[in-house]
């Protein structure tokens, strides 16, 4: 209706899974043992803690050779092959008395047929080294404090890092979803280039952070997310988000003593969130809503 008030969706309608709480049973149960002990604090790369951890950077190679290693290691992938290391032995022996042929007629089809089908690796490994380039070059909106988000490039992007992703683009890592443009934090994505579904997958954000829905929520934010170790799984994902809430005002006599006293498990329990796969969002995924908020 023309002048009329806009209605807002609730899309708990039209979704069907649970907006509930999960609780720490389980799977979840074994965080911090082997296989989840992955650790990392959220909008804090630079932290100390974080630094002490030494996770890898976020450039992709996907190229076999490098200018030094290919020589070498591509003659090896040559003559891995039964046919070629046959031929190989016959253009030896073609150089002794025993060959009824000439050594020409032997080496000549050989070389031929290695020169040209190296020739074909290093154009493809060429072309795979231009889509590395241009991936890792690629620009999203990173937290740079204050509320504010600049962009940078893929390569650049750390371990707990807070990005801003928007429709149809692609993640430039594995995510947690923080937030979306939508009021139940909720967002489709398309998961084409993992799985070849073409249908859209449905994700929703946690509610403690379901409503930063601006810049500025993110200013003051920090967490810490212990998980499962980096896998092959795309459909499994166990761990936990923790808030830690900075304190704006002085504590009271009685709260520095509750401080000085440690939390029960079913405090700790009560003060971390679950993550599931309804939260993560895996690098190569397109986005297909509006504007999203996640950590990696």
């Amino acid at each position: 209706m023309a002048g009329g008030r806009r209605r807002k969706q609730h899309f708990s309608r039209i979704h069907a899974f649970t907006c509930g709480k999960a609780s720490f049973k389980g799977e979840h149960s074994l965080i911090g043992g082997p296989g989840f002990s992955r650790v990392v604090y959220c909008n804090e790369p630079d932290s100390s803690e974080a630094g002490v951890l030494n996770y890898g950077s976020n450039y992709v190679r996907t190229t076999k050779y490098t200018l030094a290693t290919f020589f070498p290691k591509s003659l090896f992938e040559q003559f891995r092959r039964v046919a070629n290391l046959y031929f190989l032995i016959c253009a030896i022996l073609s150089f002794t008395p025993l060959s009824p042929y000439s050594a020409l007629s032997n080496v000549l089809p050989l070389v031929v047929v290695i020169g040209v089908t190296m020739g074909k690796e290093a154009l493809e490994d060429w072309r795979r080294k231009k889509q590395d380039i241009e991936m890792n070059n690629r620009k999203v909106k990173v937290h740079s404090g204050d509320g504010l988000f600049e962009n940078a490039k893929w390569m650049d992007l750390r371990v707990g890092d807070i990005v801003k992703v928007e429709k149809d683009e692609f993640f430039p890592a594995d995510l947690i979803l923080l937030s979306s443009s939508y009021e139940e934090a909720i967002c489709y994505v398309e998961t084409m280039n993992l799985d070849g579904e073409t249908n859209l997958k449905l994700k929703q954000a946690l509610d403690v952070t379901s409503n930063f829905h601006e810049d500025t929520s993110f200013q003051n934010f920090k967490a810490v997310i212990k998980c499962e170790d980096p896998n092959a799984n795309l459909y499994t994902f166990v761990g936990g988000l923790q808030q830690l809430e900075e304190q704006q005002h002085p504590l009271t006599p009685q709260q520095l003593e509750e401080q000085q006293h440690p939390l029960t498990p079913q405090q700790l329990e009560e003060q971390q969130q679950p993550l599931t796969p309804q939260q993560l969002l895996l690098r190569a995924q397109n986005f297909e809503t509006q504007i999203l908020f996640m950590g990696w």
